[in-house]
């Protein structure tokens, strides 16, 4: 049995313990079952690698959401854009 306030991410303080990360992608699931989505829906998420990128991959899957996920540095890096416009 996993311990609620084990820590699982050392490198931040919002989600720091298993139950804040529980807590937080409850919350996300809440707030987008009441923007009316549901399962089999999609969203895309589309942001930097931080500790809240996890619970709202949590949060959508709990509902059914899929997440679709798009890799933010790809937009830093001109040259990498540059290879993926050639496609």
């Amino acid at each position: 049995m996993l311990n609620p306030q084990q820590i699982w991410c050392t490198c931040c303080n919002p989600c720091n313990s298993l139950l804040q990360m529980e807590t937080y992608s409850n919350r996300v699931a809440n707030y987008f079952l009441s923007r009316g989505y549901a399962k089999g829906d999609s969203v895309a998420l589309f942001m930097e690698n931080r500790p809240e990128y996890v619970g709202l991959w949590m949060g959508l899957a709990k509902i059914g959401v899929i997440p679709a996920t798009a890799t933010f540095s790809l937009y830093y890096k001109s040259n990498t854009v540059d290879q993926v416009n050639k496609f």
